[in-house]
Formats: C-alpha cells, sequence, structure tokens
C-alpha cells in the first residue's frame, strides 16, 4: 500500500515538473516576453493612428454623408481592432504563466486614452 502511495506521489511530481518546464522552459518564456514587448508597441502604434484617424474624421465633417459615415465606420473599426489588442494583452496578463512576462501597464480600453 505505501508502495502505491509512493509512486502516486512520484507520478504527480513527474507531471507537475513536466508542465512547469513547459510553462517556464527559456524558449518558451523568450516566446511570451516578446509577444507583450510586440503587442506592447502596436497597442501604443494603434493609439497613434486612432489619434490621427480621429483628426481626420473631425475635418471631414463636411463631407457628403455616405462618404463620412464611411469614414466614421473606419474609425469605429480601429478602436475595435485597438480594443481587442488590450483585451487580449490584458487576458494574457491575468493568467499566472504569463504575468510575469508583462512590463507595461497600458489602458483597459481606447475609452481610457481620450
Amino acid at each position: 500500500m505505501r508502495f502505491i502511495i509512493l509512486l502516486s506521489i512520484i507520478a504527480v511530481l513527474v507531471l507537475f515538473t513536466s508542465i512547469i518546464q513547459r510553462a517556464f522552459s527559456p524558449k518558451i518564456s523568450v516566446q511570451k516576453y516578446e509577444w507583450f514587448k510586440d503587442a506592447s508597441y502596436e497597442i501604443i502604434r494603434k493609439g497613434k493612428d486612432i489619434e490621427l484617424y480621429k483628426d481626420r474624421v473631425e475635418k471631414c465633417y463636411h463631407y457628403t454623408p455616405q462618404k463620412y459615415s464611411l469614414l466614421e465606420e473606419q474609425f469605429f473599426g480601429l478602436k475595435s481592432n485597438y480594443n481587442a489588442l488590450i483585451a487580449e494583452y490584458n487576458s494574457n496578463s491575468d493568467k499566472f504563466n504569463w504575468a510575469i512576462y508583462n512590463s507595461n501597464n497600458l489602458p483597459i480600453s481606447y475609452e481610457e486614452v481620450k
């Protein structure tokens, strides 16, 4: 009976060690760190694109209703894409095996940037 318990404990430890090695291996660690760096720069870039596009939409109020509507739809798409990336960034930040690689405090959504 003790032998079975000992084998069970060893099996659980081997499984746990394997999971830890897969989640925090050097290769995986570099990939996760690089993902956060790339995502943070992409979020900053998209935020700047939104500001530029916002100025463009505001200057084009005199366009035809159809053209202005198209600009507003494109602007909405930019904000939606920005928010999706931030949601993914924040989701990964909350995962215990990703959080240690997060190096930036970025806004939760476009509305926070305004």
